[in-house]
């Protein structure tokens, strides 16, 4: 997977306290066994070349998935 220069220096700063899994294209489906597991350093979760997404992953920080305004009405 690649991201641009300015994404990853962003994302390599987090790295002090959350991890990374790689989403498969098309889902939302981690291609890693994740629970109960160690997180990913964002090295390695880019080396999924068929990842289509990063999702962040840490106790410390509140992460939310909008997709749309419709996200809102569940």
């Amino acid at each position: 997977m690649e991201i641009s220069k300015t994404c990853y220096d962003q994302a390599k700063g987090l790295e002090d306290y959350c991890g990374f899994l790689p989403i498969k294209r098309g889902t939302k489906k981690p291609l890693v066994k994740w629970k109960d597991q160690p997180h990913l350093p964002l090295d390695q979760a880019l080396g999924f070349k068929s990842a289509a997404a990063l999702a962040v992953r840490s106790p410390n920080l509140l992460t939310l998935d909008l997709d749309s305004e419709e996200a809102f009405y569940f």
